[in-house]
C-alpha cells in the first residue's frame, strides 16, 4: 500500500482515515446486534498511535536504505574512475 503514496504525510493521513472508517463501520455493525461499542476509545487511540510509530520507523529504515545505497553507488563510481 505504501508504494502508491508519495511521502510520509500521505501515509499517515491514509492510514488514519482508514482506521477511523474501520472503527466507525465496526461500531455500526455491532450496533445492529445490540452491542454497544464506543467509537474512538482509548484502545483505538493506542492502536492508532502504535500504527503511526511503526510507519515512522519503517520510513526511517527506507531512508537509511536509500542513503546507504546512494553512498555505496558513489564509492563504486569513484573506484571505476
Amino acid at each position: 500500500m505504501f508504494y502508491f503514496l508519495k511521502n510520509i504525510r500521505q501515509e499517515f493521513f491514509s492510514t488514519i482515515i482508514g482506521l477511523i472508517q474501520g472503527d466507525i463501520l465496526y461500531a455500526i455493525i455491532l450496533k445492529k446486534f445490540s452491542i454497544d461499542f464506543p467509537i474512538g476509545s482509548f484502545a483505538f487511540l493506542d492502536g492508532l498511535t502504535l500504527t503511526c510509530v511503526f510507519i515512522t520507523i519503517w520510513s526511517g529504515f527506507e531512508y537509511l536504505q536509500t542513503t546507504f545505497e546512494h553512498k555505496n553507488f558513489q564509492q563504486k563510481k569513484e573506484k571505476q574512475l
